[in-house]
């Protein structure tokens, strides 16, 4: 498990940034199919898996359920022994589950696997929101499912059995989505069906993963699905994890402000990837795309731009953090609004540390461009900001600090050996 209390110092760019990069497998498809492998009686083996920290939590998570798992870092492999599922009662109390956002995931595999009573600490994760739950709950009880929350845990009972119906989200969440559709696959009789559904890749890989256990799930529409779990079975489930569309986006943004002579991005996954692609096409962003891979390159940005983030397939939050250091290097100003967080800028606040002039007014940020950005200490204020301030350091050529680099190391796996591979030195120091 990765130390948490560490920090990065960047050094001083001297060589040319070119080379290499393979994306890993996606941390937000990984994690919620981990919690879909309880619904398997039999083993399941996963390949392309990221080595990050919330995966190494969750598979401790399993383990505390008695649920055994090999781990296979160099090899990229997970192997899950199936959950028998014998028991009436499940209790999640680690604080492990503090630690990561997924954690919650674990109530709607309980629930399709037939659990009557769950009880579970209340998960961890980013903090830029307060991510709430009520529509996981709203869900669950709709199903027939008696909830108690208490301020540190949640209480799950079945008074009977889990019961088919319908179920019409007021916002397509992602994890809402996931988790519905988790505990959906525990209706013995009836069919459910879960509107205005959140569509992304990652639950697009997890409905995969689900119909090898022969779980029927159809698209109605483009944001309805339709659950019976009627015929699912057993078995011995072998399942390859789609690359991560941020990680590209993240590699491609930093060739693009810092590479003269280029880097090539591996194992992407292009259809998964067009809202950003676009976008950056807007700013002038000079890339390449083949069939499995992106050639990025420094580009002198000329214009600015406007970004929203709605919701997939139109541009992701994750991304606004790292087109935030992107737009700021263009001339003139650009906007971000965040529609889906709407307070997410606190990283921001740790870029004007480091030279970016911005203002914030009625959730919308303006940022200045021709920013020269000069070393400073900082701190990851969450995953994508943390890369944000990633990019930033290695802007300013001259080193800086970021305290809180585990934010970043929950979503980027092999990191600092990436960066070394492009001619990028990043030191790990321990704080005591």
């Amino acid at each position: 498990m990765l130390h948490q209390n560490y920090s990065y110092k960047i050094d001083p760019i001297t060589n040319p940034i070119q080379g290499e990069v393979t994306i890993s497998g996606a941390k937000n498809s990984v994690l919620p199919i981990i919690c879909a492998s309880l619904l398997n009686s039999h083993s399941t083996e996963l390949s392309n898996v990221p080595h990050l920290n919330d995966v190494s939590i969750l598979l401790e998570l399993l383990k505390s359920i008695d649920i055994t798992t090999q781990h296979s870092i160099e090899k990229e492999h997970v192997a899950i022994n199936g959950f028998v599922g014998d028991t009436k009662s499940v209790e999640i109390m680690s604080e492990n589950t503090r630690k990561i956002r997924y954690s919650l995931l674990l109530m709607g595999a309980l629930l399709g696997k037939g659990i009557k009573n769950i009880k579970i600490n209340l998960p961890g994760g980013c903090t830029f929101s307060e991510r709430p739950y009520e529509m996981h709950i709203d869900g669950f009880e709709q199903m027939g499912c008696e909830i108690t929350q208490y301020p540190e845990y949640i209480k799950i009972t079945v008074p009977t059995k889990l019961k088919a119906t319908t179920i019409r989200l007021r916002f397509p969440s992602v994890g809402a989505t996931e988790n519905l559709i988790l505990a959906s696959c525990g209706v013995a009789n009836g069919k459910t069906i879960i509107q205005n559904i959140a569509i992304e890749p990652e639950i697009i890989d997890l409905i995969n993963y689900l119909k090898k256990l022969n779980i029927n799930i159809d698209f109605i529409d483009q944001r309805t699905v339709k659950i019976d779990s009627s015929y699912k079975k057993s078995l011995v489930v072998a399942h390859k994890i789609i690359p991560d569309r941020i990680e590209t986006i993240s590699w491609v943004i930093l060739g693009a402000l810092s590479s003269q002579k280029g880097i090539v991005i591996k194992n992407i996954e292009i259809e998964h990837l067009l809202a950003p692609l676009l976008e950056l096409q807007k700013i002038g962003v000079f890339v390449t795309i083949s069939q499995n891979s992106i050639y990025a390159k420094q580009t002198n940005l000329q214009t600015f731009s406007s970004l929203i983030s709605e919701v997939y397939p139109m541009l992701g939050t994750d991304y606004l953090p790292l087109f935030a250091v992107l737009l700021s290097t263009t001339t003139g100003e650009s906007t971000i609004k965040d529609t889906i967080y709407p307070n997410r800028f606190e990283y921001l606040d740790e870029l004007s540390k480091m030279g970016l002039i911005y203002n914030q007014k009625e959730g919308i940020s303006t940022i200045k461009g021709t920013t020269l950005y000069t070393s400073s200490h900082v701190k990851a204020t969450d995953l994508r900001g943390g890369f944000a301030t990633l990019l930033a350091s290695i802007l300013s050529k001259k080193e800086t600090t970021i305290d809180n680099a585990y934010q970043i190391e929950r979503g980027y796996a092999n990191l600092i050996e990436k960066m070394q591979n492009i001619g990028i030195t990043i030191r790990k120091v321990d704080i005591i």
